[in-house]
Formats: structure tokens, C-alpha cells, sequence
């Protein structure tokens, strides 16, 4: 068997992490542009929208005018 430094797992963990990170930078960088799909520039959203009805004028409701308030007690 053959003998083992005291730093290989030390080493085993830094490339480890160094695969992980470079991954994730990798997936960021390449596959973050194909999930976004981008629209054209000349696109106008106006068109697609439906037109808003048209409701006719409502009153505003009517309240009671307010009372003399009720004597002091005590």
C-alpha cells in the first residue's frame, strides 16, 4: 500500500471545491443566456393587450347628514 502524504485530503478538498465553483461560475455564464429569453427590440406589448370597457359615470353614494352628538354623561 502505498504511503499518503498528510496534505492529500487537504488537496482532495481544494480541487473538489475548485470543480464545484468553476461549475457553477460555467452554468451562470452559459446556460443563464438560453434560460433568459430575450425579446426583440421592436416588440410593442400595446397591440396584444385588449382595449379597456368603457363604464358609464357612478354617483357617489349618499349619507346621512350627521346628527346633533348625544349630551355628556355624568
Amino acid at each position: 500500500m502505498a504511503a499518503r502524504s498528510r496534505h492529500s485530503a487537504g488537496w482532495l478538498m481544494l480541487t473538489g471545491a475548485l470543480v464545484v465553483v468553476a461549475a457553477i461560475a460555467l452554468w451562470l455564464l452559459f446556460a443563464g443566456r438560453a434560460a433568459t429569453p430575450t425579446a426583440p427590440a421592436n416588440l410593442d406589448l400595446r397591440r396584444s393587450m385588449p382595449e379597456a370597457p368603457i363604464l358609464p359615470p357612478v354617483e357617489p353614494p349618499t349619507l346621512p347628514a350627521p346628527g346633533p352628538s348625544p349630551a355628556p354623561v355624568g
